[in-house]
């Protein structure tokens, strides 16, 4: 499993998925909606989208019989990622409103961040860049609010994107210095925590 999960980080995308469908008889039900999702991540780069759809349809199946909230909510949002990149962006966000749910009731904040931003993200690439601002900014408050800083820049970039379509460029320069501050405080951490491990 943790060799999975480096060769996911390092995109060896074949070698993640090989890894993952060898540990998935190993561990138990609810284990395997982790494991599943992450094979499910990793299809969906290599553009395996039959694949990845079948392996979080079976997460949300797994995730309901162990009536675990969250994991089904996470769940949630994978399946709606798979079709907001293949341009179903309603059912996207059925999926990312029984999410949203599933968060709220959970008081899960890092998880109802990430549907705001998943939410941000499908209106703006259907071209509503009032909602998309207001999604987004409302997950960059609770990043901030949880400390995932990654999460920040994200959003500091994509609200800086929107800033340029607005032409306040003074706004969009700034977001994206913000974002690269963060950028390169993550980076120098990453680095010094490798070091330490030498």
């Amino acid at each position: 499993r943790r060799a999975g999960d480096v060769a996911q980080k390092a995109y060896a995308n074949e070698a993640a998925i090989d890894y993952f469908h060898k540990v998935l008889p190993l561990v138990t039900p609810r284990e395997q909606v982790d494991v599943l999702l992450r094979l499910g991540s990793v299809q969906q780069l290599t553009g395996s989208w039959e694949s990845a759809r079948k392996n979080v349809v079976q997460a949300i199946s797994l995730a309901k019989q162990a009536e675990d909230r969250l994991a089904l909510a996470w769940a949630e949002v994978a399946i709606s990622e798979l079709d907001r990149l293949q341009g179903s962006y309603t059912e996207a966000m059925r999926w990312l409103d029984l999410a949203r749910r599933e968060f709220e009731d959970s008081g899960d904040k890092s998880g109802l961040a990430q549907v705001l931003h998943y939410e941000g993200t499908v209106y703006a690439q259907q071209g509503d860049l009032e909602q998309a601002e207001k999604q987004f900014s409302e997950s960059l408050l609770l990043r901030r609010e949880t400390g995932d800083q990654d999460g920040v820049a994200r959003l500091l970039n994509n609200l800086a994107i929107i800033a340029e379509y607005h032409g306040d460029m003074e706004l969009s320069q700034a977001r994206h210095e913000e974002a690269l501050e963060i950028r390169r405080a993550l980076a120098d951490r990453l680095t010094s925590e490798s070091l330490s491990k030498t």
